[in-house]
């Protein structure tokens, strides 16, 4: 599944949620990982978009994700395992804008 989060702009630190309630999830997320790749634009450390780890709240993983370069489009990509071991994954893009 994709989707689009954003755009962030100058300055911004927000969540990016990932919501797993759709999702045939065999009891509940138990462990959550959040990796970001670019998918245009220019940035030499597109990892620093993303700040800390991420927290789950239910079936939503939480990212906090932070401003880095204007006219960058970000991949994040989350896998979400549940209780059984099965792993899930939703990724989302996050275009990043300059406010003038």
């Amino acid at each position: 599944m994709s989707t689009s989060i954003g755009p962030i702009q100058t300055g911004e630190e927000k969540p990016a949620a990932f919501d797993f309630t759709d999702e045939e999830v065999s009891g509940s997320i138990v462990s959550a990982v959040v990796s970001v790749s670019l998918k245009s634009g220019t940035d030499p450390s597109p990892s620093t978009v993303i700040s800390g780890s991420a927290s789950i709240s239910g079936m939503r993983v939480i990212q906090k994700v932070v401003y880095q370069v204007d006219g960058a489009v970000y991949l994040l990509r989350c896998v979400a395992t549940d209780s059984a071991g099965y792993k899930h994954t939703i990724s989302a893009y996050l275009p990043s804008k300059a406010v003038a």
